[in-house]
């Protein structure tokens, strides 16, 4: 074990501390959640990650069936590791212990979506995705926080695995750059470099250290450099917590290691990107869809909200209703799970957050909130992180309470992440949006295919869209929202080649609430789009789709249909709110 600097590691981890989580009501519905749970799998068997499931992925691009039995293990292990820690008896001894042999026993810590089988059986064994860099993460943070506490044989796997599969993949079998994620500017460069960071910090020798550092801080700039100069995350808002909760976790583990003389929370942007939170949340508590951010109302890390209102100036923090509570992260991620107690302070207000509305200016991003209803919309390019083909495309909410949705994240499968048929996925296709098709074409994907925000106000937003789609007669495309008190307007304005025929235009809403149609308004909960009924042929179809958990979900695609009668027209919108 290394011993030079890790005595001042998890500073945090105070003996006053941790009575205060044992002791104060703050903590207590949590630790009962996890006490209920511990002791409901108590006797139950450890999920069997088998063949047949890890090889499935390979087979029919499934990934939930492995994903569901890998994670529930990181469960167990992070339940009766607390435990253990928390009640320093033997209540957990047995079940502490055999989540931790199960998890030093399987053949890869990596998930089948991120390994290639026709590598070396080494490098299977060791690839470093993100999973594996958090396990690794988590198993050298409990080494050192339990040690003197496990058996003998169990420290020394510990060691052997984490030497085997983290630094000495990193140093020696990944060299060089070779992990993929050491060239990204998303959420993977954070987690896994983050994680790979912690796990060095705790476990290996200065030596080793000193090796891997200057490539796992080039990791975090490349991830700085992902988000726009206002602080926005182009992946959502699930993501950005992702991401930029590990790149804190390594933050404050490397500003300890090195008595503050390393601090990454004074790189430039850093500010901006943690003010992302308390600028991007639409209503009262809805997390703005972009991206595959797939959550609909919002959830805060808690210990995030509370580490940043204690190191930046200016830091709102969202109501503690908001925040996750136990079982809420279905990959349970052992950093996150053991800073809600470490990090969070009862002592802090429970809520400091001002509803506003927000111009993303770089990201193009616009956020409308006002008494009745909120408003969102994007424009931005077509390649962006976890892309959605939805330059122009708008959400509206109610009373918390989405009316024109985005769909979100569907189901992560192999086909979802390849270039070929990602866009054969609904909630991925622009044609899962609240966008036109035209002449049945919908957006196209590629940086190329991009839109623009001409004027955002509180009273109008401009969108030129034109670029989204490759269909020669189309010469521009404008969509423009007018803001009223309880109504918007919105107006598209289309010019076609006057040289060519021009195509049929079929306006799309995407909701999830069933809508009812009368001669000229179609009614969706408390919404009504009241169109002009000489000009637009309405419809409605119901689409079942796969969400991101595998479950089957229902779409409305609310459809106004036309064929433009000159090279200019515009047609438009009255959307009301009772």
């Amino acid at each position: 074990m290394k011993t030079e600097h890790n005595r001042t590691l998890l500073q945090e981890f105070t003996a006053a501390k941790w009575e205060d989580i044992k002791t104060n009501p703050f903590y207590k519905p949590q630790i009962d959640a996890i006490r209920a749970e511990a002791d409901r799998l108590i006797d139950e068997p450890i999920p069997s990650v088998s063949f047949a499931d890890y090889h499935l992925y390979y087979e029919t691009g499934n990934r939930l069936q492995y994903e569901n039995a890998y994670f529930e293990r990181r469960k167990r292990l992070n339940i009766y590791a607390f435990l253990y820690l928390l009640d320093e008896n033997d209540t957990y001894r047995k079940p502490f212990f055999d989540s931790l042999w199960a998890i030093l026993d399987e053949f890869t810590w990596a998930l089948p979506a991120h390994v290639d089988e026709t590598l070396p059986l080494e490098k299977q064994r060791c690839m470093l995705d993100l999973f594996a860099s958090e396990t690794g993460y988590t198993l050298s943070e409990i080494y050192f926080l339990l040690h003197h506490r496990l058996p003998k044989l169990l420290c020394r796997r510990i060691e052997a695995e984490i030497h085997e599969r983290i630094i000495q993949s990193f140093l020696v079998l990944f060299p060089n750059g070779t992990n993929r994620w050491e060239s990204m500017d998303n959420n993977w460069a954070a987690v896994c470099a983050g994680s790979v960071g912690n796990a060095f910090l705790y476990m290996a020798s200065d030596e080793e250290w000193t090796a891997a550092k200057p490539r796992l801080l080039a990791c975090i700039d490349n991830f700085l450099s992902g988000f726009s100069n206002d602080g926005a995350c182009l992946e959502g808002f699930t993501y950005w917590q992702y991401g930029f909760g590990y790149f804190l976790q390594f933050a404050e583990l490397l500003r300890q290691y090195t008595d503050g003389a390393e601090d990454l929370l004074a790189l430039p942007k850093v500010q901006a990107i943690a003010q992302f939170q308390q600028n991007c949340i639409l209503d009262d508590s809805l997390c703005i869809p972009v991206s595959d951010a797939n959550i609909e109302h919002f959830k805060q890390d808690l210990y995030i909200s509370h580490y940043l209102y204690r190191h930046f100036p200016d830091i709102e923090l969202p109501a503690q209703e908001m925040a996750y509570h136990f079982g809420d992260d279905h990959c349970h991620r052992w950093g996150a799970f053991l800073r809600y107690f470490l990090w969070t302070d009862p002592t802090l207000p429970a809520c400091t957050l001002k509803k506003k509305s927000w111009y993303f200016k770089d990201a193009a991003w616009y956020i409308h909130n006002d008494e009745v209803y909120s408003f969102m919309a994007k424009a931005g390019h077509n390649d962006e992180p976890h892309n959605h083909n939805d330059i122009g495309n708008f959400c509206l909410t109610h009373k918390n309470h989405f009316l024109l949705y985005d769909l979100g994240a569907g189901e992560y499968t192999a086909s979802y992440f390849k270039d070929e048929t990602r866009y054969s996925h609904i909630t991925n296709s622009s044609f899962g949006h609240s966008v036109p098709i035209i002449g049945g074409a919908g957006q196209m994907p590629g940086k190329q295919y991009s839109g623009n925000i001409l004027e955002a106000t509180h009273e109008h937003l401009v969108i030129s869209m034109e670029h989204a789609y490759d269909v020669s007669s189309l010469k521009a495309l404008t969509r423009e929202f007018t803001f009223r008190k309880d109504s918007l307007l919105l107006t598209d304005t289309y010019a076609f080649a006057a040289s060519c025929e021009i195509p049929a235009v079929t306006e799309r809403f995407i909701t999830k609430i069933e809508p009812s149609m009368t001669e000229n308004t179609v009614q969706i909960d408390a919404l009504s789009i009241q169109f002009d009924s000489t000009l637009l042929t309405p419809s409605i179809q119901e689409k079942i789709y796969i969400g991101h958990h595998g479950t089957e979900e229902t779409v409305y695609l609310v459809d106004f249909t036309f064929t433009p009668s000159a090279a200019k027209t515009a047609v438009s919108f009255e959307l009301e709110l009772s």
